[in-house]
């Protein structure tokens, strides 16, 4: 059996093809075509590939028109909901679409702050949970033809249960792991799907924005003790999170794009349940604020806020309310607006630089229940 360097680490897999960062290309997202930086992906036999999918428009982030010009770019954001369309998840997707039908720009994008496939990540690239989970969920007409560019959370690598295929009747044939909704596979299925490496940096509006996709969980020091992987091999020890961090920074550096944003799995600051996250506190709160990013999104409490302390110039936003929602508050640190329950995000870029954040809850319906513009 192979083995692939990657990312995480070693993996059985075949055939054997070596990660390393990239840069490739140009994509046309929206109606305009814009530098393209399909991530700090592939190197290798494997970036070889991904170059030829590029250029030959079989494997690049997906080009819609809708809502997409030179003056404003908006987007959806929503997290930790993949739940077979139980747990709130069909009325939030219900609810999204209904949004993106009435905003006066329409989204050209989704973007998912990760735990796509509960309770343990996908088992294949044809495992019926993403059919489940995603493509019989998020099928509305508000969002039909919308790209979606997501990050993994811990879920995805198999976080739920004390070893990886403890839930799997059949343990010999137990593969789950994150690199399943890497790549091209899933697009095959579902052309919406996109993510295209663990971390990965997509361009918008003609050099309007950039958006950085960012894997948090090797960043998360108590998960190098973890046992999620099937092959006795902690997937999450091989990744030098300190490389991915010096990554960042310089494709922060090298953006010339009027505004930046990071996605990731983890927030930095949350009042929900797990709370603040002091490895990202230390590390990513003060690189995002050195390189003038706008607004960090992420999900993984189960819940939606904003918040903002006074010494970051950015805003800080969880929307992790894409399902299941059960887990309350612990204190109001840092917070201008949190609500326990399920919802989503939208978000609106415009040309003087501003970005629009509105928050939409399954209880109120299409009206927002809070706002601001950073």
């Amino acid at each position: 059996m192979d083995e692939r360097e990657s990312l995480w680490g070693r993996f059985p897999t075949e055939p054997r093809i070596n990660m390393e960062p990239l840069s490739i290309g140009s994509s046309r997202v929206g109606n305009k075509k814009v530098p393209g930086r399909a991530a700090w992906v592939v190197g290798g036999l494997a970036a070889v590939a991904l170059v030829i999918f590029a250029l030959s428009g079989l494997y690049s982030p997906v080009a819609r028109g809708n809502g997409a010009t030179s003056e404003s770019v908006t987007f959806l954001v929503v997290g930790d909901w993949g739940r077979e369309g139980t747990l709130n998840q069909t009325t939030v997707a219900e609810l999204m679409s209904e949004v993106a039908k009435g905003l006066a720009d329409p989204p050209l994008a989704v973007f998912s702050t990760g735990d796509n496939v509960y309770p343990n990540g996908l088992n294949s690239s044809d495992d019926p949970l993403f059919e489940r989970s995603f493509m019989n969920v998020y099928r509305g007409p508000g969002l039909a033809g919308v790209p979606w560019f997501a990050v993994l959370g811990n879920h995805d690598y198999g976080d739920g249960f004390w070893t990886l295929c403890e839930n799997d009747e059949d343990h010999a044939n137990c593969d789950r792991g994150p690199r399943h909704q890497l790549g091209d596979s899933l697009r095959r299925r579902d052309e919406r799907w996109n993510m295209p490496a663990p971390n990965y940096v997509q361009s918008f509006g003609d050099g309007l924005l950039d958006v950085f996709f960012l894997d948090t969980n090797p960043w998360i020091e108590e998960y190098r003790d973890t046992k999620w992987s099937p092959w006795n091999v902690n997937i999450l020890q091989a990744e030098d999170w300190r490389e991915s961090l010096n990554t960042l920074d310089r494709r922060l550096a090298e953006s010339e794009a009027l505004v930046k944003i990071v996605v990731g799995h983890h927030p930095i600051r949350s009042n929900g349940d797990h709370g603040h996250n002091l490895d990202l506190v230390q590390n990513l709160e003060p690189l995002l604020n050195n390189h003038g990013v706008k607004v960090y999104f992420s999900g993984h409490d189960h819940d939606l806020e904003h918040l903002k302390t006074e010494d970051m110039g950015f805003h800080q936003v969880v929307s992790g309310a894409g399902s299941d929602c059960t887990r309350g508050f612990h204190g109001t640190d840092s917070s201008v607006f949190q609500y326990p329950w399920s919802g989503f995000v939208s978000a609106t870029v415009r040309h003087d630089a501003t970005v629009h954040v509105q928050f939409f809850t399954a209880q109120n319906g299409s009206s927002p229940v809070h706002s601001f513009t950073a």
